[in-house]
Protein backbone atom coordinates (compact mmCIF):
# COMPACT_ATOMS: atom_id res chain seq x y z
CA UNK A 1 0.00 0.00 0.00
CA UNK A 2 0.98 3.62 -0.96
CA UNK A 3 -0.73 6.71 0.21
CA UNK A 4 -1.14 10.31 0.20
CA UNK A 5 -3.69 11.23 2.60
CA UNK A 6 -5.36 14.58 3.53
CA UNK A 7 -7.87 15.04 6.37
CA UNK A 8 -9.81 17.91 5.91
CA UNK A 9 -11.31 20.23 9.29
CA UNK A 10 -13.27 17.79 11.34
CA UNK A 11 -12.38 14.68 9.27
CA UNK A 12 -12.60 11.69 10.65
CA UNK A 13 -10.74 8.16 9.12
CA UNK A 14 -9.99 4.68 10.85
CA UNK A 15 -7.43 2.83 8.34
CA UNK A 16 -7.16 -0.96 9.60
CA UNK A 17 -4.50 -3.11 7.82
CA UNK A 18 -4.42 -6.87 8.66
CA UNK A 19 -1.86 -9.50 7.28
CA UNK A 20 -2.19 -12.95 7.52
CA UNK A 21 0.07 -15.21 5.50
CA UNK A 22 1.66 -18.71 5.46
CA UNK A 23 5.13 -20.20 6.23
CA UNK A 24 7.05 -19.59 3.55
CA UNK A 25 8.92 -15.84 4.53
CA UNK A 26 8.83 -15.19 0.09
CA UNK A 27 6.93 -12.09 0.25
CA UNK A 28 7.98 -8.52 0.69
CA UNK A 29 5.13 -6.08 2.64
CA UNK A 30 5.68 -2.32 2.42
CA UNK A 31 2.79 0.09 3.91
CA UNK A 32 3.69 3.37 3.32
CA UNK A 33 1.57 6.67 3.89
CA UNK A 34 2.53 10.32 3.97
CA UNK A 35 -0.50 11.72 6.21
CA UNK A 36 -1.80 15.52 7.14
CA UNK A 37 -4.57 16.38 9.43
CA UNK A 38 -6.16 19.61 9.06
CA UNK A 39 -7.71 21.50 12.03
CA UNK A 40 -9.92 18.70 14.34
CA UNK A 41 -9.00 15.85 12.47
CA UNK A 42 -8.59 12.19 13.54
CA UNK A 43 -6.97 9.53 12.05
CA UNK A 44 -6.39 6.43 13.16
CA UNK A 45 -4.31 3.48 12.26
CA UNK A 46 -3.93 -0.27 12.69
CA UNK A 47 -1.39 -2.65 11.16
CA UNK A 48 -1.20 -6.15 11.92
CA UNK A 49 0.73 -9.46 10.97
CA UNK A 50 0.07 -11.93 13.79
CA UNK A 51 -0.14 -15.17 11.43
CA UNK A 52 2.65 -16.21 9.37
CA UNK A 53 5.77 -14.60 7.81
CA UNK A 54 6.25 -12.29 5.37
CA UNK A 55 10.23 -12.35 4.92
CA UNK A 56 10.19 -8.55 4.43
CA UNK A 57 8.36 -5.77 6.20
CA UNK A 58 8.95 -2.19 5.95
CA UNK A 59 6.15 -0.29 7.78
CA UNK A 60 6.58 3.65 7.05
CA UNK A 61 3.98 6.21 8.23
CA UNK A 62 4.66 10.09 8.75
CA UNK A 63 1.96 11.75 9.75
CA UNK A 64 1.44 16.02 10.30
CA UNK A 65 -0.98 16.59 12.88
CA UNK A 66 -2.59 20.20 12.79
CA UNK A 67 -4.28 22.00 15.59
CA UNK A 68 -6.68 20.14 17.85
CA UNK A 69 -6.02 17.44 15.42
CA UNK A 70 -5.54 13.87 16.92
CA UNK A 71 -3.61 10.75 15.49
CA UNK A 72 -3.11 7.35 17.10
CA UNK A 73 -0.94 4.48 14.83
CA UNK A 74 -0.76 1.19 16.40
CA UNK A 75 1.48 -1.86 14.66
CA UNK A 76 1.69 -5.38 16.13
CA UNK A 77 4.05 -7.64 14.04
CA UNK A 78 4.84 -11.19 14.82
CA UNK A 79 8.05 -12.13 13.25
CA UNK A 80 10.54 -15.17 12.93
CA UNK A 81 12.92 -17.60 11.29
CA UNK A 82 15.31 -14.73 9.59
CA UNK A 83 12.46 -12.06 9.00
CA UNK A 84 13.28 -9.04 8.40
CA UNK A 85 11.47 -6.23 9.77
CA UNK A 86 11.84 -2.50 10.26
CA UNK A 87 9.11 -0.26 11.31
CA UNK A 88 9.18 3.62 11.08
CA UNK A 89 6.29 5.95 12.65
CA UNK A 90 6.91 9.24 12.60
CA UNK A 91 4.26 11.92 13.99
CA UNK A 92 4.86 15.93 13.65
CA UNK A 93 2.52 17.76 15.90
CA UNK A 94 2.42 21.10 13.84
CA UNK A 95 -0.26 23.11 15.63
CA UNK A 96 -1.51 24.11 18.84
CA UNK A 97 -3.36 21.42 20.87
CA UNK A 98 -1.97 18.65 18.62
CA UNK A 99 -1.90 15.42 20.17
CA UNK A 100 -0.53 11.85 18.83
CA UNK A 101 0.15 8.35 19.90
CA UNK A 102 2.35 5.79 18.56
CA UNK A 103 1.94 2.07 19.86
CA UNK A 104 4.21 -0.16 18.20
CA UNK A 105 4.68 -3.91 19.42
CA UNK A 106 6.91 -6.34 17.82
CA UNK A 107 7.39 -10.04 19.04
CA UNK A 108 10.15 -11.55 17.44
CA UNK A 109 11.95 -14.79 17.65
CA UNK A 110 14.79 -17.02 15.89
CA UNK A 111 17.27 -14.90 13.56
CA UNK A 112 15.21 -11.88 12.89
CA UNK A 113 16.99 -8.36 11.77
CA UNK A 114 16.55 -5.05 12.34
CA UNK A 115 13.15 -3.40 14.43
CA UNK A 116 13.35 0.61 14.52
CA UNK A 117 10.89 2.76 16.39
CA UNK A 118 12.25 6.22 15.79
CA UNK A 119 10.73 8.92 17.93
CA UNK A 120 7.74 11.69 16.99
CA UNK A 121 8.47 15.05 17.22
CA UNK A 122 6.55 18.41 18.05
CA UNK A 123 6.79 21.95 16.19
CA UNK A 124 5.68 23.99 18.87
CA UNK A 125 5.32 24.39 22.47
CA UNK A 126 2.00 23.53 22.93
CA UNK A 127 2.20 19.95 22.06
CA UNK A 128 2.74 16.59 23.71
CA UNK A 129 3.74 13.20 22.55
CA UNK A 130 5.57 11.09 24.46
CA UNK A 131 7.84 8.19 22.35
CA UNK A 132 9.62 5.13 24.14
CA UNK A 133 11.49 2.22 22.15
CA UNK A 134 11.36 -0.72 24.53
CA UNK A 135 13.34 -3.88 22.62
CA UNK A 136 11.26 -6.43 21.61
CA UNK A 137 10.96 -9.35 23.57
CA UNK A 138 11.89 -12.63 22.34
CA UNK A 139 9.18 -15.27 21.67
CA UNK A 140 5.26 -14.65 21.52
Amino acid sequence: MRAEIRLMEEAVLHHQETHWHGEAGDIVVRPRAQVRLERGARYLADFSLLHGRVGQINVDYAVTVGEGAVTELTSRIYGFANDAIRVCERVVLDGAGARGLVKSRVAVRDEISGVAVPPSRRSDGWSRSPARSPQPPRGW
